[in-house]
């Protein structure tokens, strides 16, 4: 049987990330020919390229990555896109479209509506407070 790696890069080691992690271990159980390999980068960007490289030189055959920010990790996750490694990027996009996926919520669009949940609900005289 042929064995498929999976390298997740973590920005960081809070616990919704840990869950996260714990999930996929799990998951994992159901596909023996498969292997996770897991790092977190510390809230680094620079740590997370290199977390990122490392991966790409252990021939994993996806990647996925939770950016720390986009900035900062936009070329790391580029390098893994151009190796022809199927790219999962998670929680927050990268900058460009060098990925095969995004998995998550468009926190702009969401902060809009919170902003104007609070405006509906706050007196007619409150509105002039918020621009």
């Amino acid at each position: 049987k042929q064995t498929y790696t999976i390298g997740v890069s973590q920005c960081a080691d809070d616990a919704w990330r840990t869950k996260m992690n714990q999930e996929m271990k799990r998951e994992l159980l159901f596909y023996p020919n498969m292997e996770l390999t897991i790092v977190s980068a510390g809230s680094s960007n620079e740590q997370q390229c290199k977390d990122i490289d490392s991966l790409i030189a252990q021939n994993i055959d996806l990647l996925i990555v939770s950016p720390n920010e986009a900035d900062g990790v936009t070329d790391a996750v580029s390098r893994a896109y151009d190796k022809g490694i199927p790219v999962i990027v998670a929680d927050r996009k990268v900058n460009g479209e060098k990925y095969t996926a995004f998995i998550g919520g468009d926190n702009y669009n969401v902060g809009r509506m919170m902003a104007n949940f609070v405006v509906d609900a706050l007196p007619k005289g409150g509105v002039k407070y918020w621009k």
